[in-house]
């Protein structure tokens, strides 16, 4: 291997000088998927259109990439520990296990925020491995009722002023450093193995809604490892300018597989109704999210069908 001259220019230095002159690579949140801010997303538009749409394969270092960029979803609950009864608490049990309670909430676990003793029941997070669907595995949560139900209640003043988990509320709670060790626990301090009993409160009554919530939990989106102006659409944004050039598969086209003298495949086109701008919303035919009096709620194009859902 040939040594390298020590006066010689570093291309790899100047590359990350660049990326760090960008602006902050921390997240950013989605102002498409977040319905609160409403805003359309260059970053979901771009890895839908110069990724997603390509076919590539799985190992495709543009699907790797969109997977690291894509926005990411967090489920934020009101709770108190069960070794610190008087303390509530924001608790993000991130996408999975937060789903999971969700889900559940609507089959039989229909007693998760009652507050009184006798009649409310404890949860328990653990931090696990899980395998993956490709192989390998990943550290997730995993959650699990406690069979008895609790013999104490959290008291009143603790779970009638819960925190206001409304999705501009959480946001700007997040962008100003307000999420301290005091009031939030983030799941991911779990070691594997570890576990931790909580109950969570009932709905929040000092957002927008007053009494009338019924929210219990709250969805945050936010992509990683991007810019600000990458979401907004005034800083550029190219898989391949991020991502190993040597890759063999870099330049992957689906095309080249087709036999001799067969026409390419046209790519599919989206209906109206498969089209990225009326995917139904994660919340879509969820209890816990869905209010009719809700202003967010209302203004949502999935607003109706989203009602019968939860009805039937």
């Amino acid at each position: 291997m040939e040594k390298r001259n020590p006066w010689d220019i570093d291309e790899d230095v100047i590359k990350k000088q660049e990326q760090e002159n960008k602006g902050s690579m921390t997240s950013v949140f989605c102002p498409k998927m977040n319905v609160s801010i409403g805003r359309p997303c260059k970053m979901c538009d771009y890895l839908l259109i110069n990724v997603y749409n390509k076919r590539y394969p799985d190992n495709h270092p543009a699907k790797n990439w969109a997977k690291d960029k894509k926005a990411k979803l967090n489920i934020f609950f009101n709770a108190v520990f069960s070794d610190a009864r008087n303390v509530p608490i924001i608790l993000n049990l991130k996408n999975e296990a937060g789903n999971f309670i969700l889900e559940k909430s609507r089959e039989d676990w229909k007693d998760i925020l009652n507050p009184y003793a006798g009649k409310g029941r404890e949860l328990t997070v653990k931090k696990v491995q899980k395998s993956g669907s490709k192989g390998g595995s990943y550290l997730s949560y995993s959650i699990s009722p406690v069979l008895e139900k609790a013999d104490w209640e959290v008291p009143e003043e603790v779970w009638k002023n819960a925190y206001n988990l409304d999705q501009d509320v959480l946001i700007n709670m997040i962008k100003t450093n307000s999420l301290t060790e005091e009031n939030y626990y983030d799941v991911a301090k779990l070691k594997e193995g570890e576990t931790k009993k909580f109950r969570l409160l009932p709905s929040w009554q000092n957002g927008v809604n007053g009494s009338n919530n019924r929210k219990f939990a709250q969805f945050i989106w936010r992509h990683w490892g991007v810019t600000e102006g990458q979401v907004e659409g005034t800083e550029p944004i190219s898989w391949s300018d991020e991502v190993d050039t040597d890759d063999p598969l870099q330049n992957y086209n689906p095309n080249n597989d087709i036999p001799f003298g067969m026409a390419p495949e046209k790519e599919p086109v989206a209906s109206k109704a498969e089209s990225s701008e009326n995917k139904k919303p994660e919340c879509f035919g969820k209890e816990a999210f869905f209010d009719s009096e809700d202003a967010i709620c209302k203004t949502c194009s999935f607003f109706k069908m989203c009602a019968r859902a939860i009805a039937s």
